[in-house]
């Protein structure tokens, strides 16, 4: 459930996030059936560990295919320029045609993150999904910024197409024996 997630670290810090593990105990005592991993589990609305909360495309709504999968395409190991690109349609089968995703660090000075998608359902709602534990500062609909409350370094966290951002604080635990901390799950929709 989050092909075509990242997470982001430049300047000593981690910009894009991934929640990581959640104590199996405390969710299985509430009756949740981790184990199931069918498309209709319940394991996938567990908010860390369906696509909702990873830094991907959500189509509709919708969980990825449990059982697709991604392929890499195109990649460029070269230190000054490196992306790579990948054909995520299989998991997204039904909601789009073809759903292509490209990663870039142009120069090694910032992230492009570029989504191709061709052949969407007429009523398709695409969220493009950015987690983080920066301040988000949402200029305008189609720009918003990560910023490092330290130095006030930004970072932009989103392209030119984004129509539209909004931001959830959701609690983060690294493992047991760390308290939790506050992560913020940004996406944008058309």
């Amino acid at each position: 459930m989050d092909i075509g997630s990242f997470i982001f670290e430049a300047d000593g810090v981690r910009w894009a996030i991934d929640l990581g593990a959640q104590d199996y105990e405390s969710l299985e005592s509430r009756g949740v059936d981790l184990w199931n991993t069918r498309q209709d589990s319940q394991r996938w609305d567990v908010f860390r560990l369906g696509n909702l909360s990873h830094n991907t495309l959500v189509m509709s709504g919708r969980h990825q295919r449990v059982a697709g999968s991604a392929k890499f395409i195109d990649f460029s190991d070269d230190r000054r320029n490196p992306f790579d690109v990948v054909d995520m349609s299989d998991v997204y089968q039904g909601q789009a045609g073809s759903i292509i995703r490209g990663l870039a660090m142009p120069n090694r000075s910032k992230l492009v993150v570029y989504d191709k998608l061709d052949r969407l359902a007429d009523d398709s709602r695409v969220r493009w999904g950015f987690v983080t534990e920066a301040d988000v500062d949402i200029q305008s609909p189609r720009h918003a910024y990560c910023c490092r409350t330290a130095s006030g370094w930004p970072s932009t966290c989103c392209g030119r197409q984004t129509p539209s951002w909004s931001c959830t604080t959701q609690p983060r635990r690294s493992s047991r024996s760390t308290p939790p901390t506050r992560a913020r799950a940004c996406s944008a929709s058309p």
